[in-house]
């Protein structure tokens, strides 16, 4: 795919008193606090008649919500048996009966399922694309909007591989169990390792996780992506950079050593730019928000939540 990035390269030498100020001004605390409130705002638990996952919201049509979870997850037919989605987005725990689990050809092979439910609450929605999708998140000729791969912004430094700022978030939602008795947002940081190409079950994202839980399978795998508007002109107040949450992949497993069961602290996740041309193709009937769309949510995130 091709990269539409900026590169910029941010010497204390060339800013502006007044662009420093911007900067502080666009949070105070740590970026990965940006983050996690959106993962909790996006994230489902998963109840099954025999264990537990988490999932990502990805659309919305009509009242009928879409997310994503692992198909290991999805073990049964949702007509047949009981399947429960849980939120706990803004402090309060929604229930759900999921109504349907789909696997569609593009995911064949892959850990990875789509899932619906109806409702009339409103809820939140992820942003799955990069910005340098053009086919599918086209740059709207009024909107001079950039991403940039800022080094080192705030101590987080840019991945390129993965085109996030820092490190990403793992995230998912634990159904009650007998000691926590009610479902809770649960989110490790992680650092990502390597891409395994071709890897078993879509499991290419590996990286480290300083704590996930067997119910957070099919949880999000979160990362910052930079963005930017604008050429920085100070005299300018329509000028504006930043970071919003994005959605790189979903969580899978633990790695294990051999048949001892001993985990050795790397997770696998399938990263969700295997399915690019799948989710794109299909936005409308899943109500994935693409295009202009799209962009709005993703200036509004960067103007007025921006996570630096």
């Amino acid at each position: 795919m091709k990269k539409l990035f900026c590169k910029l390269l941010l010497a204390a030498s060339f800013l502006t008193p007044l662009f420093i100020n911007k900067v502080q001004a666009m949070g105070s605390g740590p970026y990965v606090e940006g983050l996690k409130d959106f993962a909790k705002s996006v994230s489902l638990g998963i109840e099954t008649p025999a264990s537990s996952g988490s999932g990502v919201l990805i659309g919305k049509k009509g009242d009928t919500y879409f997310f994503l979870t692992a198909d290991h997850v999805a073990i049964s037919d949702p007509q047949e048996e009981e399947f429960w989605a849980y939120s706990v987005a803004g402090g309060q725990t929604k229930q759900y009966r999921i109504t349907s689990f789909e696997k569609p050809n593009a995911f064949e092979g892959k850990d990875i399922v789509i899932g619906s439910f109806t409702t009339k609450d409103q809820l939140r929605i992820a942003l799955i694309f990069p910005l340098d999708i053009e086919k599918y998140v086209p740059r709207p000729p009024s909107v001079p909007f950039y991403t940039w791969q800022v080094i080192n912004m705030m101590g987080a430094s840019y991945d390129d591989e993965w085109d996030i700022q820092g490190p990403p978030l793992i995230g998912g939602v634990s159904i009650p169990t007998r000691a926590i008795t009610v479902p809770i947002f649960r989110f490790s940081s992680g650092v990502m390792q390597t891409r395994a190409l071709g890897n078993q079950k879509g499991y290419e994202a590996i990286y480290s996780a300083i704590s996930t839980v067997p119910g957070m399978s099919g949880g999000g795998i979160y990362g910052a992506r930079s963005c930017a508007r604008g050429k920085f002109d100070p005299d300018s107040n329509k000028d504006w950079w930043g970071a919003y949450p994005g959605v790189i992949g979903l969580h899978g497993m633990s790695e294990e050593y051999g048949s001892s069961g001993g985990r050795s602290g790397t997770s696998l996740g399938v990263p969700l730019d295997l399915f690019v041309e799948y989710l794109g193709k299909n936005a409308d009937r899943y109500g994935i928000p693409i295009g202009k769309d799209y962009y709005d949510e993703v200036i509004k995130l960067c103007v007025t939540q921006s996570m630096y």
